[in-house]
């Protein structure tokens, strides 16, 4: 189809954003949010679990799946075209700027200290030394970019590299069974010590911390598919809880518990010793540290979009300054976090210990407040329905 008729015949609303299929919104729901820490993972499980991590992590995938279906279905009930718009016309604008407000600080936070340990990989593992500052600055220029761009830009660049970066990765994983030698360290440990099991389910959390895009790309999806929109979003998030134990079962069962307790960097560390000497590609683990960091650029360039629909919502600015707002604060926040410590494991305490468990106890407040409104709005509504019919 020629470019021309295709600008003149696509279906866009405002704010020129083009809506989506069901196979986009699949890539949107695993880009935003697997794209994003997986390099500092599952070491703090470890710590905190022991060999009772598998636990742990499936009790956060439960909490996801249940996070995810709640956001989805209320979503879907309220009126609006992004989640901003869905909240007040939920709760009423005082309230749903609370929310906004507060889960923006936390999607701000988080960003900052992805982006800061994500640096610090580069910095140490991938690419020691000057040059990894030198693709540092041309990354954080593309940001910049990318920030500016319609949001379907970004979703096409997700549904370009994530199914890539997805077989990719459980290729390497399947080579990284080679090394294993510790098979039965992910047997549980009796009797379970429920504390920090709970710490370490919680902390594990952190993927999900920016969660208020979803409810924005429900929004987004053609009106024909978007009926499917909750079971999507649970298939989504039952993909990523899946490529999370994977990576898990990988990384411990090859360094035992103890062993990715004390590494730094357990899944690159991993990816880094799959040696394929007979192949032409000699570190395939180079080939996923490449694409991953294309999916992560997107990660945060959707982030980074949907922090500055919040501040023009806010304050109806021009959606293009909102967003290099947003993307100013961001680089200036992760460069301050990088110069007080270039220590990973402090970052790591301030997203898993500090961030992660405020962001559990908010959004399981929020989320189960505005499922339970749209429940009863929606009792309300059928009852009167009823009663007109008769």
């Amino acid at each position: 189809m020629p470019h021309h008729i295709y600008r003149a015949n696509r279906v866009t609303f405002s704010q020129s954003m083009e809506r989506m299929g069901l196979f986009e919104f699949l890539m949107v729901i695993l880009a935003a949010y697997a794209s994003g820490g997986i390099y500092v993972w599952p070491r703090s499980l470890c710590q905190m679990a022991g060999q009772n991590g598998t636990i742990a992590l499936l009790l956060s995938g439960l909490w996801a799946v249940l996070v995810f279906g709640g956001v989805a279905y209320w979503a879907l009930k309220a009126p609006g075209q992004n989640a901003y718009q869905k909240l007040e016309s939920t709760v009423g604008n005082v309230l749903a700027a609370s929310i906004a407000i507060a889960t923006g600080l936390m999607t701000a936070a988080y960003l900052a200290l992805i982006s800061a340990l994500y640096i610090s990989v580069l910095t140490t593992v991938v690419i020691p030394g000057h040059r990894a500052w030198s693709l540092g600055v041309v990354l954080v220029i593309y940001v910049f970019w990318l920030s500016t761009r319609p949001p379907i830009s970004v979703v096409r660049m997700f549904t370009l590299t994530i199914p890539g970066l997805t077989v990719l990765t459980l290729i390497t994983a399947v080579l990284g069974f080679h090394n294993i030698q510790f098979p039965n360290a992910l047997r549980p440990h009796f009797p379970i010590a429920l504390k920090p099991v709970a710490m370490a389910s919680v902390s594990g959390t952190f993927f999900w911390i920016p969660i208020m895009p979803t409810a924005t790309a429900i929004g987004m999806m053609r009106k024909a598919v978007r009926a499917r929109a909750v079971g999507v979003t649970l298939w989504g998030t039952g993909l990523q809880i899946a490529l999370l134990v994977v990576l898990y079962v990988l990384a411990v069962s090859t360094l035992g518990p103890q062993g990715v307790a004390h590494s730094t960097w357990p899944i690159v560390f991993v990816f880094e010793n799959i040696d394929l000497s007979n192949f032409f590609i000699s570190e395939i683990g180079f080939g996923v540290a490449i694409i991953w960091t294309v999916s992560f650029m997107g990660f945060i360039g959707w982030h980074i979009w949907h922090q500055g629909l919040l501040l023009d919502h806010l304050h109806h600015g021009k959606p293009s300054q909102s967003k290099v707002a947003v993307a100013v604060a961001i680089v200036m926040v992760g460069a301050m976090v990088l110069e007080v410590s270039f220590n990973p494991a402090i970052l790591e305490h301030l997203l898993l210990v500090i961030l992660a468990p405020i962001n559990f106890v908010g959004t399981s407040l929020w989320v189960s407040t505005l499922v339970l409104i749209t429940w009863r709005k929606g009792r309300r509504q059928s009852s009167q329905a009823r009663s007109v019919s008769r």
